[in-house]
């Protein structure tokens, strides 16, 4: 399941349950259209998702790859240690900006305005 909200200029989406590939098409259909009304910084809250398969992995390959052209920020906040791992086996790490909480990742968008 996904929660969308506005911070200002920020998209948070909260993911939370499983991530695979039953929904990840749902999710990732209602997140891409997120970005195409709004085109702001996306901060991605992960702490109350439980399981990702590679569909979950692609879904946020997908959002970066649709950010970074124009410049705009993909950030994951509250990821689980076993979640973690996954992007660490599978190499994609560097590809995204890692935070501790919701809250880091607006900090993290906002700072770099300054």
């Amino acid at each position: 399941m996904v929660q969308l909200k506005q911070e200002g200029d920020i998209t948070i989406a909260k993911i939370s349950g499983d991530l695979d590939i039953v929904n990840a098409p749902s999710i990732q259909a209602q997140l891409l259209k997120s970005i195409d009304k709004t085109s702001h910084d996306m901060v991605l809250e992960l702490s109350e998702l439980d399981y990702m398969s590679s569909s979950g992995l692609r879904v946020f390959l997908i959002l970066q790859k649709t950010l970074a052209p124009d410049g705009k920020e993909l950030v994951i906040s509250g990821v689980k240690p076993h979640l973690k791992a996954i992007f660490d086996i599978t190499g994609l790490t560097s590809l995204f900006y890692f935070v501790e909480t919701q809250d880091d990742g607006i900090r993290y968008v906002q700072s770099k305005f300054k």
